[in-house]
């Protein structure tokens, strides 16, 4: 069981294990450029137990859109990053209406929406 001491602790095991994208801290929040639209901010220890992560989507013009949010066990925060890296969450990224939406879901409960014709869903 992994639970971060601090900002640069967790910001060091990310990149020993070969994160993508960069890292930086600004005002106590790491914030994870995950890719050229999709950013995460992670706050350690938000509560006495649990942190925070929340996925924003960046559109071509900057403009951050959040997303989805949630409220991990501080020892759930490392795992929670490695399956995003490691493309065990799902990014779907359109409603039926073809809007752009992105919700983070495991990849084993998404599994049935394989053929759903409301959601096309791609790794991030």
């Amino acid at each position: 069981m992994y639970i971060p001491e601090n900002n640069e602790d967790l910001i060091k095991k990310c990149e020993d294990n070969n994160f993508r994208g960069t890292f930086s801290i600004e005002n106590d929040i790491i914030i994870w450029k995950v890719t050229h639209n999709i950013v995460l901010n992670i706050i350690l220890h938000n509560h006495d137990d649990e942190g925070y992560i929340s996925i924003y989507y960046v559109d071509s013009k900057g403009r951050s859109y959040a997303y989805t949010h949630w409220h991990p066990e501080n020892d759930e925060i490392f795992g929670d990053l490695q399956n995003i890296n490691d493309n065990e969450i799902i990014v779907i990224r359109r409603d039926i209406f073809g809007r752009k939406k992105i919700i983070i879901d495991s990849k084993q409960r998404l599994a049935g929406l394989k053929n759903n014709i409301f959601f096309s869903y791609e790794k991030i």
